[in-house]
């Protein structure tokens, strides 16, 4: 029978890190299957500080090869499911601001061939949560129009995006809207 396990680790990340030579930190897990990851932010960077997760190298979270996730007094649990080895992961961060921030980390692991390994996957987000200060709002059911059926769906965002390299924060939304 498979049993989860966690474990956890923090990064405090000393004011005026640059992100060109980021504090690393090892974060030693086993041979096992790591179902995912929760990271827990401080309130208070406010742009100045982002963290990024790596494994043999390269970075894993964010995912696509991103630089940094920036994040403020936030909680967000990023699914992986994929195999991990003992020497486990690299959390990096940088911090240009004037306070020290500490960050959480929490991995779930699991026995070795408890999962399946799936495509990496995006952060979990449900209707009506946030992310980053944003807020993602369920769409509507779809209406049928004139005498046939239309099946369609509106997905919008809107919240606030940080430049990694300025800082500046600016205001972002979108809508997509699908009918067949």
């Amino acid at each position: 029978m498979a049993m989860d396990r966690v474990y956890k680790t923090e990064l405090t990340i000393t004011a005026g890190t640059s992100d060109s030579s980021p504090i690393s930190l090892a974060w030693a897990l086993e041979d096992a299957d790591l179902v995912s990851v929760e990271i827990i932010a401080p309130p208070g960077p406010s742009g100045q500080a982002g963290i990024r997760l790596l494994r043999a190298g390269t970075v894993i979270i964010p995912f696509n090869n991103q630089r940094w996730l920036v994040l403020d007094n936030e909680k967000i649990t990023f699914p992986v499911n994929e195999q991990v080895s003992a020497s486990g992961l690299t959390i990096q961060g940088y911090n240009n601001g004037i306070y020290d921030h500490t960050f959480e980390f929490r991995a779930i692991i699991a026995d070795l061939g408890s999962i399946s390994p799936q495509i990496p996957s995006t952060p979990v987000l449900t209707p009506g949560g946030s992310l980053g200060g944003s807020t993602v709002t369920p769409p509507p059911p779809p209406v049928p129009s004139g005498g046939g059926s239309t099946a369609g769906v509106t997905f919008s965002f809107s919240g606030t995006a940080t430049d990694v390299d300025t800082g500046a924060v600016s205001p972002m939304s979108a809508t997509l809207t699908s009918s067949t």
